[in-house]
């Protein structure tokens, strides 16, 4: 809407009462309504004029109508009546508690969806029809019938629904109909419906029959403009006895669409079969027509009430599951209720047979394959109100292979347990043999474009603390803690690496065995264990390091937060080096040690330079350009910084990002000439015939000024402000 106009006029002593005209617009609907409320033990509106246009199409009242509610669920309308392009609306009569007398009709051509309706065009009606007859309040006859609606994407189908209830029963039928066939009808007859209350007490009979009947994979599928099909439904539905003990059997089998949430789901075939027993015996009819329908005959003739159902999958006509339930629930459609009988066992088993896992590659990710097979064995037995549990899960020749090349060949044997209310699971996953390649990690830079990220960020924290009075506690998006899971689950599993399992990088290769155990009695998963390097290798400074000895070791606790202990050693001039690496890893340590004995700044400088560090000259800078970037992103050498920048005079000495190449890295070497004047040196890494050379001026502590000349010989002078956050 654009605008709204309201106006009214009444008296101090009744405000309600009076004369009220409201005006609203917009580019899809027009409303205009003009009326005279009368305020009494009820309320009566005297409708003068009411108007209304959607989308070119209108409907207006043609003479004055009234609308009185009285105290004590009396509702009359007298004399509504709309006419107009899109089609006509009357209603006049009255609903009282204890009589009627009522008639309405709404039959319209609809205009085109209003913009601002967010659902799709396709489920937007062309026409629609509403006939309601009330002669009392058990005796009425309803029907509405709906043209224009599509399905499935591109399947229009009509609906239509006729109920008709006096003071012994309730008639309905409900039909939707494609061109080509229908899709789903629903008739039968139910006890009497008294309106306003609930479904009265007497014999239930209704038949449903579903003919192909399209299903979306979800509900929000029915508003998109291209609906993705999980299948189509097709079976039947009967339902016999008394609306407080009703019976009833079903058929249905669902044939999956190909590709449908990118499964390969085409050539597999659900089938159900069940009945639900009231507590009386049940009719013997419906018995007659549970042996028509199943292939079996009646599903448990003999069985106490409750719900029976058989449930089997086949795949190309060759069965894949199949599982059986009994559960003791009864239903009442007098009232509307579903109780579980307090001291009543349910059983419930399934398996399957050999599961293609290509089946289920979309769970991964896109660009990872799965093959092999599975097998699933599940029971759940007792008591409804928590039944024990019982399966095993199984795997044979799996084997996960990535894009990057990874593979890895698991075997999974994991065994059910415990209860409902608390399951177990408990087994041993094997690693035989497989290799992980390490892909090179990305610059992580900021964005160039798009929304101020950091700055509403930043907002959002201040007014956080402001209305708090402190800041709130950041949480690491690399935090290595375990969640916390809601169930009361019982996990014991056994990971072995037997060995022949590596690690693969662009500089490292290692080759792991050892067992890892996962066990959860409490909230969180706990893993303990050790893996240990069998060999491997590292390239660092164009120098290979051979793994001497070394484990991972994993303590339990909230933080997956294994403790390191791992020696690698090279031959450098001379020299035997080794790194050790211990700590955990959140808090890695790095030791630096030498055969002969050498300071930890000359081991460093030995590594990047060939020569210890008072021997090195003015003239070795051009190899800072080349190595110093790994050396002080990897290891952070602050003793090697501080005394290359004494040892060649200047003040900064770093490794950044290049602020004129932002994809690049670039060497910056700094002297300040006194407390507010920097000249700065940036060399390229990446290309060494790119430099700036700037001076920097601070006028204050956010403004500076700033002139720069580089390799293209150009100039600049450029004034900036600052904040560090």
């Amino acid at each position: 809407l654009d605008s709204v106009s309201l106006e009214h006029s009444g008296t101090i002593a009744d405000t309600l009462s009076g004369r009220t005209s409201l005006i609203a617009g917009g580019p899809d609907a027009f409303a205009l309504y003009e009326m005279r409320w009368e305020k009494h033990d009820g309320l009566t509106v005297h409708g003068d004029t009411l108007a209304i246009n959607i989308m070119n199409g209108d409907l207006t009242s043609r003479h004055p109508f009234l609308v009185r509610v009285d105290p004590g669920g009396v509702t009359r309308i007298d004399g509504l009546e709309l006419r107009g392009s899109i089609g006509r609306i009357t209603a006049d009569g009255y609903t009282s508690p204890d009589s009627a007398d009522f008639n309405a009709e709404i039959i319209v051509r609809t205009p085109r969806k209003p913009a601002f309706l967010e659902i799709a065009d396709r489920l937007w009606p062309d026409s629609l029809v509403i006939t309601a007859n009330i002669d009392d309040p058990t005796t009425f006859r309803v029907g509405a019938v709906v043209d224009g609606i599509e399905i499935a994407g591109d399947i229009p189908v009509s609906a239509e629904v006729k109920v008709e209830s006096n003071r012994d029963s309730t008639t309905a039928r409900a039909t939707v109909d494609a061109p080509d066939r229908r899709l789903l009808e629903i008739s039968g007859y139910l006890p009497s419906y008294r309106l306003g209350d609930r479904l009265g007490q007497g014999p239930v009979v209704l038949d449903v029959h579903i003919d192909r009947l399209p299903l979306p994979t979800d509900l929000t599928s029915l508003t998109a403009k291209d609906p993705e099909i999980l299948g189509w439904l097709d079976g039947r539905i009967a339902v016999r006895g008394t609306a407080s003990e009703p019976s009833a059997i079903a058929a249905l089998r669902c044939d999956f669409a190909a590709g449908t949430g990118g499964y390969e789901l085409a050539d597999y075939l659900l089938s159900f079969e069940g009945q639900l027993r009231g507590r009386a015996a049940m009719d013997t009819s419906l018995v007659h027509i549970a042996r028509d329908w199943f292939r079996d005959g009646a599903l448990n003739p003999e069985a106490s009430s409750g719900l029976t159902a058989k449930l089997s999958m086949t795949k190309s006509g060759r069965p894949v599951l199949e599982g059986d339930l009994t559960y003791p629930i009864t239903v009442s459609l007098h009232p509307l209720s579903a109780a579980i009988a307090n001291d009543g066992n349910m059983n419930l088993e399934f398996k399957t047979r050999d599961v293609a896992l290509t089946d289920f590659d979309p769970l991964l990710p896109p660009d990872v394959d799965l093959e092999g097979t599975c097998r699933v064995r599940f029971s759940a037995t007792g008591s409804a109100k928590n039944p024990t549990l019982s399966g095993s899960i199984g795997t044979t020749d799996v084997k996960i292979v990535s894009a990057q090349g990874a593979q890895i060949r698991p075997t999974v044997q994991l065994d059910v347990g415990g209860t409902a209310a608390r399951p177990s699971l408990k087994g041993k996953i094997t690693i035989a043999s497989g290799f992980i390649r390490m892909p090179e990690q990305k610059k992580n830079l900021h964005p160039s474009q798009g929304s101020s990220l950091l700055w509403e960020a930043a907002d959002t924290s201040l007014s956080a603390a402001d209305s708090t009075g402190a800041r709130p506690s950041a949480t690491r998006a690399d935090s290595l803690a375990v969640p916390k899971t809601e169930s009361g689950l019982d996990l014991d599993v056994q990971v072995e690496i037997p060995g022949s399992f590596r690690i693969i990088g662009s500089r490292m290769t290692v080759e792991l065995s050892g067992d890892l155990r996962l066990v959860q009695k409490g909230e969180r998963p706990i893993l303990t264990g050790e893996l240990i390097p069998m060999s491997g290798q590292l390239l660092f400074m164009g120098r290979t390091f051979e793994l001497l000895r070394g484990s991972v070791k994993f303590y339990g606790g909230d933080e997956l937060n294994p403790s390191l202990d791992l020696t690698l050693r090279a031959e450098v001039g001379g020299y035997r080096i080794e790194i050790r690496l211990t700590g955990t890893l959140k808090d890695p340590k790095i030791e630096l040690r030498s055969d002969p004995e050498l300071a930890e700044t000359d081991i460093m400088s030995l590594l990047v330079f060939g020569k210890q560090m008072d021997e090195l000259s003015s003239s070795q800078s051009g190899l800072v350009q080349q190595r110093t970037a790994e050396i002080l992103m990897i290891y952070g050498a602050v003793k090697l910084q501080e005394q290359m920048s004494r040892q060649m005079g200047v003040d900064i000495i770093t490794v950044q990002q290049s602020s004129r190449n932002p994809d690049e890295s670039a060497l910056v070497v700094g002297k300040y000439l006194n407390s507010r004047t920097l000249i700065r040196y940036e060399q390229n890494i990446e290309n060494t015939g790119a430099f700036v050379l700037n001076l920097e001026y601070i006028l204050t502590k956010r403004l500076k000024v700033e002139t720069f000349v580089d390799q293209a010989s150009e100039t600049g002078l450029e004034l900036k402000w600052s904040k560090d956050y």
